[in-house]
């Protein structure tokens, strides 16, 4: 595993802790009063308990990788245990290539559907993908930067 992917790995779990620490600062007893204004910026306990799944899978995922001689070895586990964490549908690994002219490919590595949705893993469409031409400039521009792209689907531009 590259040192990128655990300092990923890892600065995942360091925000995650921070976060959970800093809500149980403010809801503890004794605590300070806390502003009307920020209570409703508060997560609510499904929302705690969703932060305090992804943590745990967040942990295992780091103790698998690091145990492991490859990360290759763990990394359905490790998508299988990101995907139920977050309640998602699916979870997938794209790897980035530059084409001959310098356009930015991107082709499914790994997969993880929830029970009931068609997985894509074979979906020749995602073999290749030259990101500008398929409409996903901002995608490209992100990934440049070295930034993930992530979020809930239906709340992505049009475009992409």
């Amino acid at each position: 595993m590259t040192n990128y992917a655990l300092y990923l790995i890892f600065a995942v779990m360091i925000t995650l802790i921070l976060a959970w620490v800093c809500y149980r600062r403010v809801t503890a007893p004794g605590a300070r009063p806390i502003p009307t204004a920020l209570i409703a910026d508060l997560p609510d306990e499904e929302t705690l308990d969703r932060h305090g799944a992804i943590l745990e899978a967040v942990s295992f995922i780091a103790t698998k990788f690091l145990s492991t001689l490859t990360w290759e070895e763990s990394i359905h586990e490790a998508l299988k245990r990101v995907g139920e964490s977050a309640a998602a549908s699916r979870v997938y690994i794209f790897e980035n290539e530059r084409g001959e002219d310098g356009s930015l490919l991107v082709s499914q590595r790994y997969e993880w559907v929830a029970a009931g949705i068609t997985p894509q893993i074979d979906n020749p469409e995602l073999q290749d993908f030259d990101v500008r031409e398929g409409g996903f400039t901002r995608w490209e521009e992100t990934l440049s930067q070295g930034q993930p792209v992530y979020g809930i689907v239906d709340e992505f531009p049009a475009s992409e």
